[in-house]
């Protein structure tokens, strides 16, 4: 089987499929303002797999991109994805996501009128210095300016977040 194809079981059970990420990019466990890890790994998990759908199975997957860019996009909006050390991997798939999505003609509208937003709330905060960058410089200066300078940190928020920008 190639990768190119959708394997029965994923392709029948889609409905399904789409519930359970909904629920987890919807569901709000906060306990004392902190998101578990757990939520926080599930939904990038989730942007992740409707990215890979979006992308490879999109003649399967057409009838609920709109929807689930919607809720990534509540996602947003909703301020789930805050500069940090504990989002990283999630603001990461995010903003891949997006890149992704702004090339669809169809959204081209909706990118443009809501760029202020989008610089707002995920660009700006994750390309400037956070709390835990401080902390990480002020423990470990070499670590940090090694990887700020040799740009090893290709993988990380603030790098896709420049690569967006581009």
């Amino acid at each position: 089987m190639s990768q190119e194809e959708l394997p029965d079981f994923y392709e029948e059970n889609l409905d399904q499929l789409s519930g359970i990420l909904t629920w987890v990019m919807q569901v709000d466990f906060n306990f004392g303002g902190r998101t578990p890890d757990e939520l926080i790994k599930c939904r990038s998990k989730a942007i992740s797999l409707v990215q890979l759908y979006q992308s490879k199975f999109l003649e399967h997957f057409s009838k609920y991109s709109h929807f689930f860019f919607e809720k990534i996009w509540q996602m947003v909006l909703n301020k789930w994805a805050l500069a940090s050390k504990q989002n990283e991997r999630l603001i990461q798939n995010l903003i891949k996501y997006l890149s992704e999505m702004s090339n669809y003609p169809d959204l081209s509208m909706f990118f443009k009128e809501n760029m202020m937003n989008l610089f707002t709330l995920i660009i700006v905060p994750n390309i400037s210095i956070t709390e835990d960058d401080l902390e990480e410089y002020e423990f470990e200066p070499d670590t940090y300016v090694k990887n700020d300078l040799e740009e090893s940190d290709s993988e990380t928020r603030r790098r896709q977040c420049m690569k967006f920008v581009q």
